[in-house]
């Protein structure tokens, strides 16, 4: 597998307000590698990774930063979120059906911080896919609660496909 030298890419941000994006974008996040990696390379074989460190980076500069990495079709970005945590279930159910209509709506300004990990990157893409007129389709919307049985400190997970 190649890893994608990213200061290239960072280096097109380094002007104005973008600077800060263009010195995370040259960061790895060796986690969210270390996570996704293994199910990638089974299913695609060959191809690059470009992790990118969003910090508290705006929306429309973190989807400037995935246009400047979308190919074509064969670009698969992933952005990992938790739409919830730690709420108990019935919250967490709530906010979870709040993200997941937001995603599909392509609405970043409902994605928040406060609930929503991942917020920056969702956001960024969200804005990215509503430029480029592009449909969603939940795949899932889970939370923790369906393994573990726990209801007092939920978790929730969803998967979206945008083409």
């Amino acid at each position: 597998m190649t890893l994608i030298r990213t200061s290239a890419v960072a280096g097109q941000f380094h002007s104005g307000s973008a600077g800060r994006l263009g010195a995370a974008v040259a960061a790895l996040s060796e986690g969210a590698q270390d996570r996704y990696k293994p199910g990638l390379e089974a299913r695609q074989g060959d191809f690059s990774i470009v992790p990118i460190a969003d910090g508290d980076a705006k929306p429309e500069l973190v989807s400037q930063a995935l246009d400047l990495l979308w190919g074509g079709p064969e670009t698969l970005i992933v952005i990992s979120s938790d739409p919830s945590h730690y709420l108990k279930y019935d919250d967490a159910r709530a906010m979870d059906s709040v993200t997941c209509q937001a995603i599909e709506n392509l609405d970043a300004s409902q994605i928040n911080h406060e609930v929503t990990c991942g917020a920056t990157p969702l956001r960024g893409l969200l804005v990215a896919a509503k430029r480029r007129g592009m449909k969603v389709t939940i795949l899932g919307l889970r939370n923790s609660t369906d393994t573990t049985g726990n209801r007092s400190l939920v978790v929730g997970y969803g998967a979206w496909v945008l083409v």
